[in-house]
């Protein structure tokens, strides 16, 4: 991407930052609006050298692409089975939400690496890892 698409989308991200901030829906507490200008504009070059890598064909970049892939999908269609309490983790019979938060992301992560490993060693069809 050029440079003025970037300094474009940052202003649209900082803009909604302020919207968010000026109705109350997100309170800063230690954090400036510059950070989030730098970080996303050094987050857009490394996303470019990432996918720039991707493109190449560089084994480990796909590797870790993979496992980002199924572990994102984990952790969002767990949260979706954790919300209407149909899933829950944790110790004992009742599950507080924030001791299910702690937990599921670990399980996720988990799941993530066997998935991973078995998707790569041809153990399982990629389609249906979303099924484990």
């Amino acid at each position: 991407m050029q440079l003025s698409s970037y300094l474009l989308c940052l202003q649209m991200i900082l803009i909604i930052e302020k919207i968010f901030i000026h109705f109350g829906i997100f309170k800063k507490m230690g954090w400036r609006t510059t950070y989030t200008f730098v970080l996303i504009f050094i987050y857009f070059f490394i996303s470019d050298k990432w996918l720039e890598l991707l493109k190449k064909g560089d084994t480990f970049i796909q590797k870790i692409t993979l496992y980002n892939m199924v572990n994102f999908t984990s952790i969002n269609s767990l949260f979706v089975l954790e919300v209407p309490r149909i899933l829950t983790f944790g110790r004992g019979v009742f599950h507080s939400l924030k001791e299910q938060l702690k937990g599921e992301p670990l399980y996720a992560s988990m799941m993530s690496i066997i998935k991973t490993w078995a998707t790569l060693n041809g153990n399982i069809s990629i389609k249906m890892i979303v099924f484990l």
